[in-house]
């Protein structure tokens, strides 16, 4: 929910005339003051090195980082891809701001296999889970589908 807030404001704030460079350290700036607040309000009795984080809280800097490296924010961005950007952040529901900022990476091979032996649904009956982003989670010849 923090992360869906934030980028609906920092759209708003685009949309408001604020420079890209603001609207960066708003991002920058809502993140400190949220790790900090937590650390001040609910984490005090903790070791002053480490900070422990729930998990809702856990992804709060890799959302934040993806928000800085979108569309909405890069310097070098058509305006309509902006827009777009934009209109995306202020309609999605939050259920979806996540996969925007942090897509799913999901293994096509494996979960046809999986498919296969579960009679096409997950084990669970819940969605697969997506791989990290990263080039160790590739596999040579595996089929890949980029949910975003």
């Amino acid at each position: 929910v923090q992360i869906c807030s934030l980028g609906r404001r920092v759209a708003s704030a685009l949309v408001g005339q604020q420079t890209l460079g603001a609207c960066r350290e708003l991002v920058s700036a809502s993140v400190v003051a949220t790790l900090y607040g937590y650390r001040r309000y609910c984490a005090s009795s903790s070791s002053a090195v480490q900070l422990i984080l729930p998990e809702a809280l856990k992804l709060l800097p890799l959302y934040a980082l993806s928000l800085l490296k979108g569309a909405g924010l890069k310097d070098n961005v058509k305006p309509d891809d902006r827009a777009a950007w934009i209109t995306q952040m202020g309609c999605l529901p939050c259920s979806r701001v996540g996969p925007l900022l942090y897509p799913r990476l999901l293994p096509l091979t494996r979960l046809l296999a999986e498919a296969g032996e579960h009679n096409a649904t997950a084990p669970d009956g819940n969605t697969f889970e997506g791989l990290t982003l990263s080039s160790e989670s590739l596999e040579s010849g595996g089929v890949f589908l980029l949910e975003n």
